[in-house]
């Protein structure tokens, strides 16, 4: 479990990651300027159906079953078999999937959106979403042979085309919420049809019964956990349609955008390499002892990340955004915050899939799931996108707590409390003083808030949150790292 070697391949999935989710990013401006807050909170819940339905009937699961049922395997035959068969089965659920939608897309649209006059933009939303799903799975298999370098290839040409195609029919074309159905339409089929060419060359097309089955028995608990996790992201958007309209759902999915970089950035760029590779390091010895020293950096990392998100995000808001989006900047602290603990649940939970225990990670998933429908039900009929953000901060702290406290009773973990004391209290503390900030020009803001980022590393690294062994380290590596520099 090589340090080193995981944080290169995070990066470089990071810059891939960054760019497949840039279009979201670089698109604010155009979203925020081009689109009502109403139009804006369409093609949010447009977004949510199609996931929730791809959900239900295993689709988003299939990715996660095969990497795990893939290194069961040690002939290259049947690894291949594998991975032919997720493909060709997440192409048939896909099919049935967007052929129901087309059929029903009527009454679909009336049931999620509240009128029959999106039924066309409803089927085609879900064509797409059954399209750019199977390019997903194909995606997976190349994260498994950390192929990092293609991944990030890959999401830099989706990032062009992406752009391009929704300025030219968003903000040229005048087409509003069809410009974005037709730029997901259009990449997810070229995409898709790329992605598979490629990786049948390499694996064949085969159809094995046996693997199939094994990631059935796999995944199933996955849609469940799922299921639960869409719930507990997205599930406020439906309480706040219906007790605040569109406009309200429009300005809180800005706000959940930008606090969503903590995931971005730092939790699925480590995720994408660290889940599809921490089954082959659990064969090692010593490898427990390896997993809270990585743990250590992770927490480091999304804590830091959420930081820079809540300090700086004023000053973002008022570039992107127009006016009636203002509210959004107040929601962001406390969602990133929730993400920050999110992340960490995520890295604890992994431990129950080394001994196949899905079932137990969907317990868990589902008791958050319920936990989030309450609070969302209590708190945001009363303090409305605030009550949401809230809702979700609280959700995603239990849903650590129990990822915490069921790996531990697997494994006999010894958390470190006191670490986590310590990041938490710090940058608590830098995030109390930048509210303390006099009215200062746009560039003197970005400064200071900078400046307190660079605090919270010096409080963090002067109080030893990394132990002594790990600041050696650290040294080290500067210290290369910069005569490598001056030698250039």
């Amino acid at each position: 479990m090589n340090l080193k070697s995981l944080a290169k391949s995070s990066f470089l999935y990071l810059l891939g990651n960054v760019a497949s989710r840039a279009v979201g990013f670089l698109m604010i401006p155009v979203y925020a300027r081009c689109l009502r807050p109403d139009e804006y909170g369409l093609i949010e819940l447009l977004e949510l159906c199609t996931q929730v339905a791809a959900i239900c009937i295993g689709l988003q699961s299939v990715g996660g079953a095969m990497s795990r049922i893939y290194f069961e395997y040690s002939d290259r035959r049947d690894r291949a078999a594998v991975v032919s068969s997720a493909v060709l089965s997440t192409a048939g659920l896909g099919t049935a999937l967007a052929v129901l939608a087309v059929t029903a897309a009527a009454p679909l649209s009336l049931l999620t959106l509240g009128s029959r006059q999106y039924a066309s933009l409803t089927a085609t939303a879900f064509v797409a979403m059954s399209l750019a799903t199977l390019g997903e799975v194909v995606l997976v298999y190349y994260r498994m042979l950390d192929k990092a370098v293609f991944f990030v290839g890959y999401s830099l040409v989706q990032l062009v085309v992406s752009l391009t195609l929704n300025i030219y029919f968003i903000k040229f074309q005048g087409m509003g919420v069809w410009g974005f159905v037709y730029t997901k339409l259009i990449t997810g089929a070229s995409g898709t049809l790329l992605l598979s060419c490629l990786l049948f060359r390499e694996t064949g097309i085969h159809w094995r019964w046996e693997p199939v089955k094994k990631m059935a028995i796999f995944g199933y608990p996955l849609i469940v956990s799922s299921l639960a996790m869409f719930i507990i992201h997205f599930s406020d958007r439906f309480f706040l349609e219906k007790l605040g309209g569109l406009t309200a759902v429009g300005v809180y999915a800005l706000a959940y955008k930008f606090a969503f970089l903590v995931t971005y950035l730092v939790g699925e760029p480590f995720a994408k390499v660290w889940y599809a590779t921490v089954y082959s390091y659990t064969r090692q010895d010593g490898w427990l002892d390896d997993f809270l020293r990585i743990g250590r950096y992770l927490v480091f990392c999304l804590f830091l990340a959420g930081l820079a998100v809540a300090l700086f995000i004023n000053q973002a808001m008022a570039i992107v955004a127009s006016p009636a989006f203002a509210a959004a900047a107040g929601l962001v602290p406390v969602l990133a915050l929730g993400y920050v603990l999110r992340g960490m649940g995520d890295f604890y939970r992994s431990l129950l899939y080394v001994h196949m225990r899905s079932a137990q990670a969907s317990q868990i998933a589902a008791f958050c799931g319920f936990v989030n429908l309450a609070l969302n039900y209590w708190l945001i009929q009363n303090y409305l996108a605030f009550g949401a953000a809230y809702a979700t901060l609280l959700t995603w702290a239990a849903y650590l707590g129990c990822c915490w406290s069921m790996s531990r009773k697997q494994y006999q973990i010894a958390f470190p409390l006191k670490s986590f004391a310590l990041v938490f209290c710090t940058a608590a503390g830098v995030y109390w003083c930048s509210r303390w900030q006099p009215d200062l020009p746009a560039v003197f803001q970005w400064g200071r808030s900078a400046l307190l980022l660079v605090m919270f590393v010096g409080l963090l690294w002067m109080f030893r949150y990394f132990p002594l062994r790990e600041r050696e380290l650290i040294y080290c590596r500067l210290a290369r790292l910069r005569c490598k520099l001056t030698s250039e």
